[in-house]
């Protein structure tokens, strides 16, 4: 053999050997997603006359499809007309960005019969997605979201806390559960799921407005709680929004609140409506009713920011036990400890305008305390559920692929080189001629 072949080949081996060890070493980045993931997460909710279930793929690959499936059943005695939609957001920069919208055309089921609706959404980058699921029938509305995280075609690291358990079908009807080798089921009195709810048992609310209130999910059992989310029916006068969307672990003694918020139309009719929620895990659930007033004469503004203070006081204590609780269990959470700050300074503003009568200002101020509030819950939240993103093309990677360039480079141009300079024998030298003449 050649040197120089002998050059080329080992350069070669070295390539190969430093693409094994940045391999080896974790150079190639790993995604932390769920802590608990299973292969089809289903989610099935009963309440008052109707049944919503969602299902999607919590775990997706970069380049796949996400398959959405949203099902109503009418479960009440009278027909009705139904109307399912379907959001898709990415999370991004601490918020929600709407990506795609999908819905149905509305149908009328009698009594027993169900609606399903299929979505396709394709992911364009990695992350974390939430799934917004809604149908309306008669005067009605029911909710519940979702999350998923898209990976890099890389090698995917999931942590696990607690022993594994297998996901049943949660509500009225269906099925589907985790697909593996079965469990080792504890005794009876070591694995308890249970839950406790606090919340307002009224909320008053004007036409034509808003309010907040919080709705406190505390583990009163003895086992970790996995996926925890709210599922929401209510009357079609009232709109809502919940924060956070969907949180993905709570350890025993554990709590966490969703802050709520309701908007009145100004068109809407006076009175009482139930707003019944659902807290559910996928070990156990626990239902809450509370009663939503709609009053004709609003609060004069001075009682209105007043109480709406005391409010924010409570929830920005209950949000500091949040930050702490996820700080206490290892996650970066200076995002949200900063916007945190943040809810406290606008509220200390609010204050201080309430103080000199400048009500508009304390208004705007409570606005803004108010949006730092959810985005701290939303922040809670997702760190949970979507740890690290990794970048496109690490630095060591770059750095491994770089040398071996070079070596290869060179190389070729010492084999170049050596050909080059390389000058024939002359005939006067080669053995048994003589240069005399």
């Amino acid at each position: 053999m050649r040197k120089e072949d002998a050059l080329i080949i080992c350069a070669f081996v070295i390539i190969l050997f430093l693409l094994y060890l940045a391999r080896s070493s974790g150079i190639f980045p790993n995604i932390i997603g769920f802590g608990s993931l299973n292969n089809i997460q289903v989610s099935i909710q009963e309440k008052i006359s109707g049944k919503l279930m969602l299902t999607y793929q919590p775990s997706l690959i970069l380049g796949n499809a996400q398959q959405i499936y949203t099902e109503f059943i009418n479960t009440g005695t009278d027909p009705e007309m139904a109307r399912i939609e379907v959001w898709v957001y990415g999370y991004s920069n601490s918020s929600l960005q709407q990506i795609a919208y999908y819905y149905d055309s509305s149908v009328l089921l009698q009594a027993g019969m169900r609606r399903g609706f299929y979505s396709t959404f394709v992911p364009p980058s990695p992350g974390l997605y939430y799934i917004q699921s809604r149908a309306s029938y008669g005067s009605s509305i029911s909710e519940v979201w979702g999350a998923f995280v898209v990976n890099f075609p890389t090698t995917i690291t999931i942590t696990v806390t607690g022993p594994p358990t297998s996901i049943s079908s949660v509500g009225g009807g269906g099925g589907g559960g985790a697909i593996g080798p079965s469990p080792v089921l504890p005794a009876p009195s070591v694995s308890t799921p249970q839950l406790n709810l606090s919340y307002p048992d009224i909320v008053n609310i004007s036409k034509g407005g808003s309010t907040s209130f919080v709705i406190k999910v505390t583990n009163v059992g003895n086992v970790a709680l996995d996926n925890l989310k709210l599922y929401v029916s209510t009357s079609n006068f009232l709109g809502f929004t919940i924060t956070p969307k969907l949180v993905s672990k709570i350890a025993p003694g554990g709590s966490s609140i969703f802050l709520v918020t309701l908007n009145s139309d100004s068109n809407s009719t006076e009175g009482s409506y139930a707003f019944g929620f659902q807290a559910i895990t996928d070990e156990t659930k626990l239902d809450g009713n509370m009663i939503v007033q709609i009053i004709p004469v609003p609060l004069s503004p001075e009682e209105n920011i007043h109480q709406d203070i005391l409010n924010y006081e409570l929830m920005i204590l209950d949000a500091e036990q949040e930050v702490l609780s996820a700080h206490l269990n290892g996650y970066d959470v200076h995002a949200a400890n900063d916007t945190l700050n943040s809810a406290k300074a606008h509220l200390e503003n609010a204050k201080s305008d309430f103080a000199i009568g400048d009500y508009v200002a304390a208004r705007d101020q409570l606005d803004l305390t108010k949006a730092d509030l959810q985005n701290v819950l939303l922040q809670l939240a997702s760190i949970t559920l979507y740890v690290s993103k990794p970048a496109a093309y690490p630095l060591s990677l770059i750095l491994y692929v770089t040398i071996a360039v070079v070596i290869l480079v060179g190389a070729i141009y010492y084999w170049k080189g050596r050909k080059k300079n390389k000058r024939p024998r002359l005939l006067g030298d080669l053995p048994g001629e003589s240069s005399e003449t």
